[in-house]
């Protein structure tokens, strides 16, 4: 072969097929067969015909007893997913006449055909690659037959796919284990491969049965050992699930920081179509739950894509998200009618719903408790339905993730007694995903039950919070709690 690396999918490669005469009786229309494997395509070109498996070509001669000519040939290179032998392309001499024109097939040391798995099994690099000089299985079992050979590029091409093992759904502090697969797609060993993972505010590590290392905001690991040819080899790692209120909280991406060959060379930057590296911002492709998700063929390097588009074809395939759905409204009531207030006088409360997951919620229902001090009218409450002590009303949504809607109740305030006589609560009741399935939600537990929820003191730093867990007794003032 004649063109030099580096390589890229669709690139035209250039080789060489030389015809020896190696006896002593010219040689006339040697007629030449290549071999095409499934990393190639061919078009006709400089006398070749045939394909798409088989090409041919006659060489019409004469060669002369000690004389050689070189022959040239053109194949496109592809991608294919299963590597090794994928470009490993064999030519051979399928037949040949003397300057008579009479068919010889009488060859001293090889047998002229068109069957390309009748020759012993030659590898490109092997020492009897090139070798013209084989007596071919007559002579030596294992020795090239020297009618017969290959070539092929250096294909380095690692991918890398993340999945979900851990099913949900999600509560905080649920420990989620993600498997990180690397596949050897290229026909090159592969040694040590280093994988970081991109931990987001959502997650935290634990130590579980693979170990990284951790850093700010990511774990790294090897992947010991040699990766041949076709192979895959699968890391895990843990996470635990924490509140966040970033968008992309719970979007965990990895990717292959570097990687060596045999020899302990670095050859990360030699990939054919991936940059490995650590740095989670310059990989096209990349979004979760997309047609380029776990997708392992894309050519990200060359095929003029973007970081964070959804096409296959320019995803690059050393890298690789994963996201799992986290579904958790929080609510906060506020009243906005100004004191100093009196009895009869009706008092407007705003209850805000707010989308902290990144699950798109419906069909939101509040509860609203009214305590003895206030009474409800329902001709200032037209959106809502019930009567006190509990009165309800739906939001349908759609509540994107990240978003708010605020909701308002009016109530008139009245005479009594009590410390908790004015004590209004709000709650979420129910209310499901973007498609209308029932949903669990990370860090409460919606129902129509006043008295069952951690934290809610009025006039402490529990009032108003929205990133408790929910974990306190009712009535707690701890924020954390909520």
């Amino acid at each position: 072969m004649t063109t030099n690396a580096p390589y890229s999918w669709g690139q035209a490669l250039s080789f060489n097929i030389e015809v020896h005469n190696q006896g002593n009786v010219t040689a006339t229309n040697v007629v030449l067969s290549d071999y095409i494997p499934a990393g190639y395509t061919f078009v006709a070109n400089n006398g070749w015909t045939g394909g798409p498996t088989v090409a041919t070509r006659t060489v019409a001669g004469p060669i002369a007893p000690g004389a050689s000519m070189t022959i040239p040939l053109v194949l496109t290179l592809q991608q294919n997913g299963s590597g090794g032998a994928a470009w490993d392309n064999y030519a051979e001499i399928t037949s040949a006449q003397d300057d008579r024109g009479n068919n010889r097939n009488d060859d001293a040391d090889s047998v002229a055909d068109g069957n390309p798995g009748n020759d012993n099994p030659v590898l490109p690099g092997d020492a009897d690659d090139n070798n013209i000089i084989g007596g071919g299985p007559n002579a030596n079992p294992d020795e090239d037959e020297d009618d017969h050979d290959p070539a092929a590029p250096r294909i380095i091409d690692i991918a890398l796919r993340k999945t979900t093992v851990t099913a949900g759904p999600y509560r905080y502090g649920d420990v989620v284990s993600f498997n990180v697969e690397v596949i050897n797609q290229g026909n090159v060993t592969l040694n040590d491969i280093e994988i970081v993972d991109y931990i987001p505010c959502g997650f935290e590590y634990v130590s579980g049965s693979q170990a990284w290392s951790v850093g700010s905001n990511q774990a790294t690991t090897v992947c010991a050992g040699l990766l041949t040819p076709g192979q895959s080899k699968t890391m895990r790692i843990d996470l635990r699930v924490i509140p966040c209120a970033t968008p992309n909280a719970w979007t965990n991406y990895a990717e292959v920081r570097a990687m060596e060959d045999e020899s302990g060379v670095n050859i990360g930057s030699q990939d054919i179509d991936s940059t490995p590296d650590n740095n989670n911002g310059n990989d096209d492709g990349g979004t979760p739950d997309s047609a380029n998700d776990d997708y392992v063929d894309g050519n990200g390097k060359s095929a003029g894509g973007a970081p964070g588009d959804n096409g296959t074809a320019t995803d690059e395939d050393d890298h690789d998200p994963e996201l799992i759905q986290v579904f958790d409204l929080a609510l906060r009531k506020t009243l906005t009618t100004v004191g100093p207030h009196t009895y009869g006088q009706p008092l407007t409360f705003n209850i805000e719903v707010l989308n902290q997951g990144n699950t798109t919620a419906r069909n939101i229902v509040v509860s609203d408790y009214i305590p003895v001090g206030f009474s409800f009218v329902d001709g200032l409450n037209p959106t809502w339905s019930g009567s006190a002590p509990t009165v309800t009303r739906t939001i349908a949504g759609p509540l994107a993730a990240g978003a708010s809607t605020t909701i308002s109740i009016v109530l008139n305030l009245e005479m009594s007694t009590g410390a908790t006589a004015w004590d209004n609560f709000a709650e979420i009741t129910t209310s499901t995903d973007g498609n209308g399935n029932p949903v669990i939600d990370a860090d409460s537990t919606p129902d129509g039950n006043p008295n069952n929820d951690g934290g809610g003191a009025i006039g402490t730093p529990a009032d108003d919070a929205v990133l408790g867990n929910g974990t306190g007794g009712p009535g707690g003032n701890n924020p954390t709690y909520r």
